[in-house]
């Protein structure tokens, strides 16, 4: 696990595996995405806090789970990544992810009180370093209206950085902002803040 860096995908597939993640009712959504070395789901949880704190009330966390590439076979049980706004009891809503060629994942979440968030992940040796190696680098808010359309990301090759494009608050129009990989924006974007 770790050092994962992003591969482009064949454009050709004859078959397809399906990998099946961890059953959990507190699950509320989830994204998955192709890494280097491993399938990588991650998974929104919502509900008590799965450390047993009793105190921590409800709590909003992401979890990854990772499989094997070639047979989508589960490689362990989904675990904590990081807890997402904890001020916010309302659920929060994976809605899509991507990866740099040099292993970056930029991760898109939103909730109804806290808008579109991204956080920017990175593979790291540090102790700190979370399940699969993985440690946020940074989060970055998005977008504070309320969405009318999922939103996309991309590794743009192009420009060399990650581009965000989502529709907003009845408006029926596009805004599109573009980070590098470790979450510092890339500028040219229709959304600056």
């Amino acid at each position: 696990t770790g050092g994962q860096t992003g591969t482009p995908c064949p454009s050709a597939q004859t078959q397809f595996d399906i990998a099946q993640g961890d059953s959990n009712p507190n699950f509320v959504s989830g994204v998955g995405l192709r890494a280097s070395k491993s399938l990588l789901i991650f998974s929104a949880y919502q509900g008590p806090d799965p450390s047993g704190n009793v105190d921590a009330g409800t709590v909003n966390l992401v979890y990854v789970q990772e499989f094997d590439p070639v047979t989508a076979k589960s490689l362990g049980p989904a675990k904590p990544l990081f807890a997402v706004n904890p001020s916010d009891a309302s659920a929060v809503r994976l809605q899509t992810a991507s990866v740099a060629p040099t292993g970056q994942i930029a991760l898109l979440y939103n909730s109804p009180n806290s808008g579109l968030k991204a956080a920017f992940l990175d593979t790291s040796s540090d102790a700190d370093a979370g399940p699969e190696g993985l440690k946020v680098q940074q989060t970055v808010q998005i977008e504070v209206a309320s969405l009318n359309s999922l939103p996309q990301a991309l590794w743009s090759v192009a420009s060399g950085c990650f581009v965000f494009s989502w529709n907003y608050s009845g408006n029926w129009t596009v805004k599109v902002r573009k980070f590098l990989p470790d979450g510092r924006s890339a500028g040219a974007g229709t959304d600056e803040l």
